[in-house]
C-alpha cells in the first residue's frame, strides 16, 4: 500500500511539473517586452503600431507600452514601474542623451536586455540600437533644398537640441548645403508648438522675403502652416519635414501645404525583431543599425500612400489571423497537457498492475511456505493435547466418565482446530461438519465447554497460536499472520492488540 501510495505522489508529481514546463519552457512562456517612449504623437504610435504587430508573430509574446510626454523624470519612473512588471526586455526611446542613462544602466544591472531605438543614451550598457539614419535625413534635405533653391532665405527649426537626432540631422543639413555654399538660420524650437508659431511669426513680420524652412518634424511644419496662413503669407514659404507617415507628412503634400518630406523609418519592426531574438538567446549580427531615409514629394507621393494602406491592410489581416493563431495555439496546449496526463495514467496503471501482481504473487508464495511450516509443525505436537493450539476451556474436571467425554471433544475440538487454522476460509459449520455434530448442536457444545462461541472461539485459537509461535521464533510477523489464518497482516496486527494488549512487533520485541 505504501508502495501505491509513492507511486501515486510520483504521478501526480510528474503531471504537475509537465504543467509547469507547458507554462515555462521556452516555447510556451508569456515573455513580456517593456517600450518606453520618451514622447506622443503620430510617428511614435506608428512606431508603437509596428512593434505590436511585430509581437503579434511570435508566440506569447506581450508588449506594455508607457508614453512619458516630454518628461525626462516621469520617463525614469515609468521603466522602473515596467522592471516592476517583470518585463524580459526594454525597448526605450530616450528623451536625450544625458536624462536615462543611469536608469538604463540600473536595468541592465537586473539582467534585463536593453534595446535603444531613434534615439541613444549615454551609456554603453545596451544590447542593440536601430534608428533611422539621421545624418542622412539632415543630407537628405539639404541636397533637396539645393535643389529647389532660388534665392530665398533658408530656415532651419530645430526639435530638442539635446538629443542626437536633432544634432545629427542638423550636421548633416548644415554640411551639405556648405557644399553648395549655401547658409541657414537655426532655431531651437524644442518640439514646441507655440516656439514654433511664433518663430515663423517673427520671419513674416514687417518683410516680404521667401523662405525655404525645413522642420525636423511634420508636426512642426502644420504649426508653421497654421501660422503662415494667419499671415497671409503661404506663397511666399517653401515647407519641408521629416516622417512622411500617412495622416500627417504625406496627406499635406497632396494638399499642398508642404512640398516634401524625408521619410523617416520608426524602427519598431527591427527593435522588435531583435528584442525576440535577444530573449531566445540569438547572438545578433549587428549592434547598431541604420535605416535609410527617402525623400518624399509630389512625384512618389501617392506611390508612398498606396505602399502604406496596402502595408495596413496586410497588418490588420495579420492581427486578425494572430487572433486566431492565438486561440489554435492555446487549444493546443491543452489538448497537449491532456495527452501527457493520459500518457501518465497509463503508465501509472501498468506500474500499479505490476505491483499488484508481484503482490499478489509475493503472498501466494508466503501462504503456500506458510502452510507447509504449519502441517510441519501440526504434525509434530499431534501427540499431545499440550502442543496443540491452545484453547480456553470452561471449569476444571474432576476424573468423572463425563469429564472424559468432555475432554475427549476438547480435544477432538482442538485437532480440528489445529488442521485447519492457517486456511483463512474455514467457518463453524466447516468445523461442525468435521466433528460429525449438528450446526446448532455443535455452536451449544462448544459454548458449554469453552464459553465461547465457535467463531470467537477461532479467532481466540490463531491469536494464541500467533503469539505460540512469535515467542518461539523462527517465523516473521507476516509469516505466523498467514500461518494462523490471517488474511491481511494489518487485521491481525489489528486483533492481537485487541487480544493480547500488544502489537505483534511490540510483542516480539517484549
Amino acid at each position: 500500500m505504501k508502495i501505491a501510495i509513492k507511486l501515486i505522489f510520483l504521478i501526480v508529481s510528474i503531471i504537475g511539473i509537465a504543467c509547469t514546463y507547458m507554462s515555462f519552457d521556452g516555447s510556451h512562456k508569456s515573455r513580456l517586452v517593456g517600450v518606453s517612449q520618451c514622447a506622443g504623437g503620430m510617428w511614435r504610435q506608428t512606431m508603437n503600431g509596428e512593434i505590436r504587430r511585430e509581437a503579434t508573430l511570435h508566440d506569447n509574446v506581450e508588449v506594455a507600452v508607457k508614453v512619458a510626454d516630454d518628461d525626462p523624470e516621469l520617463q525614469c519612473r515609468q521603466i522602473e514601474e515596467l522592471v516592476d512588471m517583470g518585463i524580459d526586455l526594454l525597448i526605450v526611446s530616450p528623451w536625450s542623451v544625458d536624462d536615462i542613462s543611469k536608469t538604463i544602466d540600473k536595468v541592465k544591472a537586473r539582467g534585463i536586455p536593453v534595446v535603444l531605438v531613434d534615439r541613444k543614451a549615454n551609456t554603453p550598457r545596451y544590447d542593440a540600437f536601430v534608428a533611422g539614419d539621421n545624418l542622412e535625413v539632415g543630407r537628405l534635405a539639404g541636397e533637396y533644398v539645393h535643389n529647389i533653391y532660388k534665392g530665398e532665405k533658408i530656415v532651419e527649426m530645430q526639435g530638442n537640441i539635446t538629443a542626437a537626432p536633432v544634432q545629427d540631422r542638423h550636421s548633416g543639413f548644415v554640411q551639405e548645403l556648405e557644399k553648395y555654399g549655401l547658409s541657414c538660420q537655426s532655431f531651437n524650437c524644442n518640439w514646441e508648438r507655440e516656439t514654433c508659431r511664433a518663430m515663423v511669426e517673427t520671419l513674416l513680420l514687417n518683410t516680404t522675403d521667401k523662405y525655404i524652412i525645413f522642420c525636423h518634424n511634420d508636426g512642426m511644419v502644420f504649426d508653421a502652416v497654421l501660422e503662415a496662413r494667419k499671415h497671409h503669407a503661404e506663397d511666399r514659404i517653401t515647407f519641408i519635414g521629416v516622417d512622411g507617415i500617412c495622416g500627417e507628412g504625406i496627406d499635406m503634400i497632396d494638399r499642398g501645404e508642404m512640398t516634401a518630406t524625408v521619410r523617416y523609418p520608426t524602427g519598431g519592426k527591427m527593435a522588435m525583431q531583435a528584442a525576440i531574438r535577444i530573449m531566445e538567446g540569438d547572438k545578433l549580427e549587428w549592434r547598431d543599425t541604420l535605416i535609410r531615409p527617402i525623400v518624399v514629394d509630389k512625384g512618389n507621393a501617392t506611390a508612398m500612400r498606396a505602399q502604406d494602406e496596402t502595408i495596413l491592410s496586410i497588418n490588420a489581416d495579420n492581427e486578425r489571423l494572430g487572433e486566431k493563431l492565438s486561440g489554435v495555439r492555446h487549444l493546443l496546449s491543452i489538448t497537449e497537457m491532456g495527452l501527457i496526463a493520459c500518457v501518465l495514467v497509463v503508465v501509472f496503471c501498468v506500474f500499479l498492475g505490476v505491483y499488484m501482481h508481484r503482490t499478489n504473487k509475493k503472498n501466494k508464495h508466503l501462504r503456500l511456505e506458510a502452510e507447509k511450516r504449519l502441517l510441519q509443525y501440526l504434525s509434530e505436537r499431534m501427540d499431545t493435547a499440550e502442543g496443540a493450539s491452545p484453547l480456553p476451556v470452561q471449569g476444571e474436571g474432576n476424573g468423572s466418565s463425563e469429564d472424559g467425554k468432555k475432554g475427549n471433544f476438547v480435544l477432538r475440538l482442538q485437532e480440528v482446530l489445529s488442521a485447519n487454522l492457517h486456511n483463512p476460509d474455514i467457518t463453524a459449520d466447516d468445523l461442525a461438519v468435521e466433528l460429525a455434530m449438528g450446526r446448532s448442536q455443535f455452536y451449544h457444545r462448544v459454548k458449554e465447554e469453552t464459553g465461547y462461541g465457535p467463531k470467537e472461539l477461532l479467532r481466540i485459537a490463531r491469536l494464541k497460536q500467533a503469539a505460540l509461535l512469535l515467542e518461539n521464533g523462527g517465523h516473521t510477523i507476516q509469516e505466523v499472520c498467514y500461518l494462523v489464518g490471517f488474511s491481511t497482516p494489518s487485521y491481525f496486527a489489528k486483533c492481537f492488540k485487541e487480544y493480547h494488549g500488544l502489537s505483534p512487533s511490540e510483542f516480539v520485541k517484549s
